[in-house]
């Protein structure tokens, strides 16, 4: 299990790496599941990272709450079709995953799966002032961290520094969820995706804990 979750983190550090700063997530003003995307292609690319590539592309951000089914390798390609099909199609089975929106981010559901308790945590308050995104990540994360632990002293992970003009907040939010609070930091930036589970090796550019996986769309 640990030498295939390495191999599909090194896939999606390799797909990843030399993109674009990503558009950011797109407004909710309309259907985000019904805007179209005009061409996406996958050859031989692991379901992950090419789901990545399709948010970073189409200003797509997403909240993944397990990963362990995505690690097989797909080709496909996509022409003038909705957000909602193509994720479907890169998924493989629309019977096997919930899709949904939260704060403009799209919710990806293994229904196989379990999803980590921590998910459903609700944080009495996450206050910051106006941060970085990375900053603003990490600090939600050591404020879980402390929540699920109270004697907990030390911090162990590891990330980049981001775009500093990758700006959220300023959060002042009370009784919200680990996931919609991952959600609301997700919606205010240029573009990231979470996964709620650690992937043991980089994903450029991402912020790894003991948690979560916070890809970046800007660098």
């Amino acid at each position: 299990m640990l030498s295939s979750k390495f191999a599909q983190a090194a896939a999606v550090m390799a797909c990843l790496a030399g993109n674009l700063a990503g558009e950011g997530c797109r407004s909710a003003s309309g259907p985000l599941l019904s805007h179209r995307i005009h061409h996406f292609e996958a050859r031989e690319e692991l379901r992950l990272p090419a789901l990545i590539r399709l948010g970073r592309e189409n200003g797509l951000c997403f909240g993944i709450e397990q990963a362990d089914n995505l690690n097989q390798k797909i080709t496909l390609s996509l022409a003038d079709i909705d957000a909602r099909s193509a994720i479907s199609a890169i998924l493989g089975s629309s019977q096997d995953f919930d899709i949904s929106v939260l704060h403009k981010v799209v919710l990806i559901r293994d229904k196989r799966l379990r999803p980590p308790e921590y998910l459903g945590v609700r944080v009495p308050r996450f206050r910051i002032p106006r941060s970085t995104l990375v900053s603003a990540e990490l600090n939600l994360w050591m404020t879980v961290e402390m929540y699920l632990d109270r004697g907990r002293k030390g911090f162990a992970g590891d990330g980049p520094t981001g775009d500093p003009t990758d700006q959220v907040g300023p959060f002042d939010i009370r009784e919200q969820t680990v996931r919609g609070l991952l959600c609301r930091i997700v919606e205010n930036s240029k573009g990231a995706t979470w996964i709620s589970s650690p992937i043991p090796s980089a994903v450029a550019p991402a912020s790894i804990n003991r948690l979560w996986t916070f890809v970046l769309y800007a660098e």
